[in-house]
């Protein structure tokens, strides 16, 4: 009854009801009760929204997607979106309600729920196509629904600079392959950014900025949906459109998305990207060029399938002039370094065949060998190191000896000047001798700033002494040693009283000029085959060693302090000494000559002390003629 009074009334006291309503639930009761009240309540009630709710009537626009399995369409959702619009909504809104739309506008909801024809409309409306939802995507519930989709489609790389930009509406669509999305975005004008960092608006962003392009989506899709005719020209016509930025990088890695096909194996991809004018040495954070990464890419992959494609990847950029001399300054490597730069000690002989194809092609198209990274490193260098500390070395033996023939320095040494062979020897512990051995074999050689320092570690590793390879390399340069170097090695020989060193020295090296010293020590040793090996080299007969001690107060300290140091040895060797002319009054820098260091152990060593004063009474007798 009630109902009928409202719908009976006339039109201006319907009007003046209206006006005197002022809750939004009242207005919705009203409404249902005739057309008439419907007519002139709607435009309120969705300015209102509008005004007061955060455009809610636009946001259920994008959002609600009929019930699967039923005749509904989008039908209601355009009207609803139609209506908004006449009555002050705004295509561009900020929807900032908490949860998967925050920070968003309604045509990011549009293209990530996948309606077209929202889409279309809100274009139409004045929707921009240029711009990114404020917040980055790792901060909001977007990222949940592009996850599952980019593990299964792109790289890492891809997936984690998006999360760390802010999305244009073209992102979803692309991702999710809505073919016809991505034409009504292109046709409205949408710029190739899926991704970007700094302002939201996209107005003309420079080359160089950093940011996430469909042609890194491109790269690392492994293959488009099939698709018809007109999408296949669409994209022809939207990649052709915006080349100028082909070489855009993504932030962090820096991948351009040359690099990114290379990483996908996708050479479809690359030879596009390419042919619409794709710089072919970019260069990303690390300094790396698509050659690089392909070369790097074929030394980790164990597939042989995924070999062969890079292997196809890389003849490619070389016929498209890749530079083969490129050197990144930030993690020292050229292409022909990169063929090493990835352990590959478990490989066979057969499995590095592979490496010696890209080094020979590399080679062929003008690479150089013995080119140096900014480490200083070479090729050679890198696969000596590989060898060296490796368990299974058939495959590195098989590159080493294979680049040796086609040109590369054995003997280059690395920026401090170390060669290969003298870090072989310097780290003789842990190297193989057959290591060792190879490199002779193969003509390596240490340079002669390098000979004194192999000398040192040959005389203290004894380990070392016993390889025949290291006494032949320092026998070739002796002639390289100096005097102070060679007496050096002498001293520390005698002074370990190590017979079998100074037999091993005396094989290598010219005898000093002057072992006065080296007797003095090896008369205090009980040893006598020592001193038997020093008493033939030139010595001062009168030299005085540590506390003005000639070598006859050195038998003298032996005879009193070593019990198995007999008296009659000690008699043949005085005798000796005398005979050369040691003279008996040398006196020590407590001012005491021999005798009388003797006579303290006089009654323990009386013919000693007899041969002594003889001695003195036959120097003094001809010291005496001869005045």
């Amino acid at each position: 009854m009630a109902t009928q009074i409202l719908v009976n009334l006339p039109i201006d006291v319907k009007m003046e009801i209206i006006d005197w309503l002022r809750c939004r639930h009242d207005f919705l009761h009203l409404a249902q009760t005739c057309r008439t009240f419907a007519t002139i309540v709607l435009p309120r009630l969705y300015r209102f929204s509008v005004t007061h709710q955060g455009s809610e009537c636009i946001f259920w626009a994008v959002t609600h997607k009929p019930a699967e399995g039923t005749s509904a369409s989008l039908q209601d959702n355009r009207n609803v979106l139609q209506y908004a619009m006449r009555n002050g909504g705004d295509a561009n809104v900020i929807f900032s309600l908490q949860g998967k739309a925050r920070d968003t506008t309604p045509l990011h909801l549009a293209a990530l729920n996948r309606m077209a024809l929202i889409v279309y409309d809100l274009l139409k409306f004045g929707a921009k196509v240029n711009v990114a939802n404020i917040t980055k995507s790792d901060d909001n519930g977007l990222d949940d629904w592009l996850s599952l989709r980019f593990r299964r489609s792109l790289k890492d790389d891809i997936r984690d600079a998006l999360k760390a930009t802010k999305w244009l509406p073209m992102v979803f669509p692309m991702v999710q392959q809505q073919h016809d999305i991505v034409c009504l975005l292109f046709a409205g004008g949408a710029p190739p950014h899926l991704g970007i960092s700094g302002k939201r608006e996209l107005a003309k962003r420079p080359q160089e900025s950093q940011a996430v392009t469909i042609y890194h989506f491109y790269a690392a899709m492994t293959h488009f949906d099939r698709l018809q005719k007109h999408h296949v020209e669409m994209y022809a016509a939207l990649f052709q459109k915006h080349k100028e930025y082909v070489d855009t990088k993504i932030a962090g890695a820096g991948y351009a998305p040359l690099h990114i096909a290379v990483k996908n194996g996708n050479p479809t991809a690359l030879k596009k990207l390419i042919k619409l004018g794709a710089n072919v040495d970019v260069q990303c954070t690390l300094g790396r060029t698509p050659l690089m990464m392909a070369i790097q890419e074929c030394t980790i992959h164990e597939s042989v399938d995924s070999r062969r494609v890079m292997f196809e990847i890389i003849q490619f950029l070389l016929d498209c002039n890749a530079n083969v001399s490129h050197t990144s300054h930030r993690v020292q490597e050229t292409p022909l370094i990169c063929v090493m730069e990835e352990p590959i000690t478990y490989w066979s002989s057969a499995q590095c065949q592979c490496l010696v194809t890209i080094i020979d092609l590399l080679v062929e198209y003008g690479a150089d060998l013995n080119q140096r990274s900014f480490g200083g490193k070479t090729l050679l260098h890198h696969v000596c190191l590989q060898l060296f500390h490796a368990k299974h070395t058939g495959g590195l033996k098989k590159i080493l000896t294979h680049i040796m023939k086609k040109g590369a320095d054995i003997n280059m040494p690395l920026r401090g000047g170390m060669t290969m062979l003298r870090y072989c020897i310097s780290n003789f512990m842990s190297v193989s001798p057959s290591h060792l051995r190879l490199m002779c074999q193969l003509g390596a050689d240490i340079g002669e700033h390098e000979v004194e320092g192999v000398l040192a570690e040959w005389i203290d590793c004894r380990k070392m002494r016993h390889e025949t390879q290291v006494s032949k390399v320092l026998k070739h340069h002796a002639e390289h040693i100096s005097d102070s170097a060679a007496y050096e090695a002498y001293q520390k020989a005698f002074d370990q009283a190590n017979v079998d060193l100074v037999g091993q020295l005396t094989a290598i090296l010219p005898s000093p000029a002057d072992a006065s010293e080296l007797v003095a020590i090896a008369l205090s040793k009980p040893n006598l085959e020592l001193l038997n090996m020093a008493v033939p080299l030139p010595f001062d007969a009168n030299y005085t060693w540590k506390n003005g001690k000639s070598y006859l107060h050195i038998i003298v300290d032996k005879l009193t302090n070593e019990k198995l140091y007999k008296e009659d040895q000690a008699i043949d060797e005085a005798t000796f000494f005398v005979k050369e002319g040691t003279s008996l009054a040398i006196k020590d820098k407590n001012g005491m000559d021999a005798i009388q260091m003797a006579n303290k152990k006089r009654e323990r060593h009386p013919m000693f002390v007899c041969m002594l004063y003889e001695a003195r009474d036959k120097q003094r007798g001809i010291a005496g003629e001869e005045a």
